[in-house]
């Protein structure tokens, strides 16, 4: 497939997850917790933090945060031939954890059910309108207070719009694609014979003509 940067190149970006500050922070400790409950022998402070390259404010604060709720406990270790702490999963952490992973499942889970995936066919089958309500109703009931119902729906929204200028952008780039397809016919009609060094050389101006 030819690429020519500036005329028909699909710009691929993230829209934003409808998941509020608050959240975002349960996601570290779940994350967090993840890895440390498969060290059994505990994991230091300087390994979890290049690990997953989290600054070293954000990573003190959750793992302190996580041994002040009993859910992890250090202890100092000799690690080759230095003193460093070892942080290791509790029982209450397990318990934490388990209930963290089954939460982010259903959270996930919501977004994937209510944007799907192309249809292979090329197409998306449109969800019906209960259980599109029923995928709402599920992930607003987890929420104890207005301010978190009201932050979700808005990053929602903007999740959803995302998604949506990422389709147009698409659509874009598709119909960039069928007219370099047209030009690159018309050369070759033209010409009395075919000769693949003129196609080739024709096709590199043409995608190089806005770089």
């Amino acid at each position: 497939m030819f690429r020519r940067p500036g005329f028909w190149r699909y710009a691929f970006f993230r829209p934003k997850m409808p998941f509020g500050p608050n959240l975002v922070k349960e996601m570290t400790h779940l994350v967090f917790l993840w890895t440390i409950s498969e060290e059994p022998k505990g994991i230091t402070f300087y390994e979890l933090k290049t690990t997953y390259e989290i600054s070293h404010g954000s990573a003190y604060r959750s793992l302190h945060k996580l041994e002040e709720d009993g859910y992890l406990l250090s202890e100092e270790k000799i690690v080759d031939g230095r003193a460093q702490k070892l942080y290791m999963i509790t029982d209450k952490g397990k318990d934490y954890l388990t209930e963290l992973r089954e939460k982010w499942t259903r959270r996930i889970s919501f977004l994937m059910d209510f944007t799907p995936p192309p249809h292979p066919r090329g197409h998306h089958p449109p969800h019906p309108r209960k259980k599109r309500s029923d995928l709402f109703i599920k992930q607003l009931s987890e929420f104890k207070t207005k301010d978190e119902a009201l932050q979700f729906l808005n990053n929602a929204r903007e999740h959803f719009k995302g998604r949506m200028n990422k389709h147009e952008r698409y659509i874009e780039s598709l119909q960039n694609n069928m007219k370099a397809m047209d030009e690159i016919e018309s050369k070759i009609k033209e010409d009395e014979t075919y000769d693949s060094e003129t196609i080739a050389l024709f096709v590199k101006k043409l995608f190089e003509k806005d770089v």
